[in-house]
């Protein structure tokens, strides 16, 4: 598979985990999170290459919402006018009723 780039919102134990193992397979890694000490820490372990911002969503093959249910939503309407069209979004989220119907709407 060719080197993707691949953004994660939300580094905690899902986003972090998938971060690692997709790095290792030579991906490229844009991370953000809420929490500047856990994006930091992502920088420092070689966890993410880069921060993710909405200036360079656009780069992303893959967008991963590693967030609880509203926060996801809210982080994909902000970031939807950025996104490429063939851009593949997924979230993380346990419940899907909060978080499908809105943002299939953005798509």
């Amino acid at each position: 598979m060719e080197r993707q780039t691949v953004g994660v919102v939300g580094l905690g134990l899902m986003g972090a985990s998938l971060c690692k193992a997709l790095r290792r397979a030579g991906h490229t890694l844009l991370g953000a999170d809420a929490d500047g000490h856990v994006l930091q820490y992502a920088l420092l372990t070689d966890t993410v290459e880069k921060e993710l911002t909405e200036e360079n969503a656009g780069t992303c093959d893959f967008l991963f919402l590693a967030l609880y249910p509203g926060a996801a939503v809210e982080t994909l309407k902000k970031l939807a006018p950025r996104l490429r069209r063939d851009t593949i979004v997924c979230d993380l989220c346990g419940v899907k009723r909060s978080v499908c119907p809105p943002c299939f709407a953005l798509a």
